[in-house]
């Protein structure tokens, strides 16, 4: 369409440059010189209003400088062409609309509405590329949570049993030392009792924590569980699809079993490692 609009301001320069020309001849100027300033100020004012309309809205000081300059040569043209019109009659309404129409109709306000065109085709470009990028940020996003190693999360549960079982070793001595330690004679005092507490205190802890430990280790054990699952339907799935089509992208691949094609291009790895295939090109299945 930028083509268009330039090619309608060009063809209005040349109506420009005749009304000019013509004004000129009017005012008794010479052929020659009249000629020149026709084509000098029309095409000039083509070219200017061209050029205004390549430089993006945003862009406010150069925006501002070009409408100006255009403006200003819009403004010659508009003033003569008047004062050709004025010279046939014509009353000084309609020839004030019939010589500044033109320059400044067609060629300034063109411009204008085609350099705010480039600014919304280039946000609409911009909106694009971040919807896509949001919707690739989401897929690896669940590429990795599918492909999460959960013995990270046991490792950081045995932690924390750690922290607790020394925590609830200590409150657990606490509260049993005044119930243990009694004034007795001096020839009275064995070591038993210091057993005692340190039995008890092992006890009541491993009690209290032992159901707790295995209530949070057990969830770890069955998510690792569903997960090599999961993974294991899923490269079986990819095995009987190449075994029907060996010579099938890694995207067809991936829309198959509803995973990336990283995430595909890792699964024929570790099955060409365990011999279940051969990648050369195709894919071949080895049964």
């Amino acid at each position: 369409i930028a083509s268009w609009v330039h090619l309608s301001m060009i063809l209005c320069a040349f109506g420009s440059v005749a009304n000019i020309f013509y004004s000129f001849r009017v005012m008794n100027h010479g052929v020659v010189p009249s000629a020149i300033l026709a084509v000098g100020l029309g095409l000039g004012l083509a070219l200017s209003a061209i050029m205004a309309s390549t430089i993006p809205t945003s862009q406010t000081g150069r925006f501002a400088f070009a409408v100006c300059a255009t403006l200003a040569m819009a403004a010659m043209s508009g003033g003569i062409q008047t004062a050709g019109y004025l010279s046939h009659g014509i009353g000084l309404n309609w020839s004030l609309f019939y010589g500044f129409g033109v320059p400044i109709a067609t060629e300034v306000l063109l411009a204008i509405d085609l350099s705010v065109k480039h600014l919304a085709d280039r946000a609409r470009v911009l909106d694009e590329a971040d919807g896509l990028l949001e919707l690739r940020i989401n897929e690896s996003i669940a590429d990795a949570l599918a492909d999460l190693d959960l013995s990270t999360a046991r490792r950081h549960v045995e932690r924390e049993a750690v922290s607790l079982i020394r925590a609830k070793t200590s409150v657990a001595i606490a509260r049993m030392m005044p119930d243990v330690v009694q004034p007795v004679d001096a020839e009275a005092v064995q070591i038993e009792p210091r057993a005692v507490v340190e039995m008890n205190a092992a006890a009541v802890q491993n009690a209290e924590i032992e159901p707790k430990l295995n209530a949070e280790t057990d969830w770890v054990d069955q998510g690792n569980t569903a997960r090599s699952n999961a993974k294991a339907e899923r490269m079986a799935a990819l095995i009987d699809f190449y075994a029907d089509n060996p010579n099938a992208s890694q995207a067809d691949a991936a829309d198959h079993i509803g995973r990336s094609k990283a995430t595909v291009n890792s699964y024929l790895r570790e099955l060409e490692d365990a011999g279940r295939v051969f990648v050369n090109g195709h894919v071949e299945v080895l049964r």
